[in-house]
């Protein structure tokens, strides 16, 4: 473990991490869906990306809340 890292900043690279995932996955999963829907233009790539990043932000002050 590194010396100067604070114990506690771990649990923030874990709420960064799981952001970054969630978005990704959402994002991934638009990606496949216009693919697989023959669309002309990324839309659902779009609207699964917002709502990805709406779910990981409602899931970090979720998660804020309920350590307090």
């Amino acid at each position: 473990m590194m010396k100067g890292l604070d114990p506690n900043s771990a649990k923030f690279y874990s709420i960064a991490f799981e952001m970054c995932i969630t978005i990704m996955a959402f994002m991934f999963l638009g990606k496949c869906a216009d693919y697989y829907l023959e669309m002309e233009k990324p839309l659902l790539t779009a609207l699964l990306s917002f709502i990805g990043v709406f779910i990981s932000i409602y899931r970090v002050i979720y998660s804020i809340k309920s350590k307090r």
